[in-house]
């Protein structure tokens, strides 16, 4: 009994240790993370019945974090709100929390036909976190930064001065028929992104990451560590 009490108390030790090195290495972003998960309902069971609509207010900025899978459509200057088209059930787990736009239960496979419209303003800042898909059309603004962190996909078309894109993991940026002057991008992982800037380019890749530039333009500077690659127009 002594034994196992110690074994106990060992294992214990070590699981609070791990607990402080996690929260040293993460900060605050491991305090966003969904402990509540088990708490929630799951997608799987509550994603039945015909087709709804549900529409959500939104007045919370030109920042927005996309943490749901679907496909999620910007049109500018179309509309005020955020539209969701899907099962009942699970069209009415779609929550605003401060800038995040999520779903509140668990096991998202079920949430893949989810159709959101986004509000048609300018949105400087948008993250797509998870394996969700953007869809931008007639973008027309001074700046756009685009961060990805997963599996989720952004395409764009319009025009934009000065473009951002960050993408940590497998995520894709299709930005060909993006207009603009300057492109920023940062990828750690195997994402792919594709733009034509037409005066700056500034692209640093760690990893087996992907950028295409479909133009030449005038100063390009650029740092690949790892097998990742850039490649050029002709």
């Amino acid at each position: 009994m002594r034994t196992l009490g110690w074994i106990a108390i060992g294992g214990m030790g070590i699981g609070v240790a791990s607990l402080s090195l996690a929260y040293q290495l993460g900060g605050r972003d491991l305090q966003r993370l969904p402990f509540d998960l088990l708490s929630r309902a799951s997608c799987g069971e509550v994603a039945k019945g015909s087709p709804s609509v549900r529409r959500l207010a939104w007045d919370n900025g030109d920042e927005i974090e996309l943490s749901l899978p679907g496909t999620v459509t910007f049109r500018g200057g179309q509309g005020s709100e955020i539209v969701v088209r899907g099962s009942p059930d699970l069209v009415a787990n779609v929550e605003v929390r401060g800038r995040r736009l999520l779903l509140d239960c668990h096991g998202w496979m079920a949430g893949r036909d989810l159709e959101i419209t986004l509000p048609g303003r300018a949105f400087r800042d948008i993250r797509i976190a998870g394996s969700g898909k953007l869809v931008m059309e007639n973008v027309s603004q001074p700046e756009l930064d685009l961060r990805i962190s997963g599996s989720g996909s952004v395409r764009a078309q319009g025009n934009v001065d000065q473009v951002t894109v960050k993408v940590s993991g497998s995520g894709e940026a299709r930005l060909g028929d993006l207009t603009m002057k300057q492109l920023k991008v940062d990828i750690s992982g195997s994402g792919k992104v594709e733009a034509a800037p037409k005066d700056i380019a500034d692209v640093r890749i760690s990893g087996s990451g992907d950028v295409k530039l479909l133009s030449r333009p005038a100063n390009l500077t650029s740092k690949v560590s790892g097998s990742g690659r850039i490649s050029q127009a002709n």
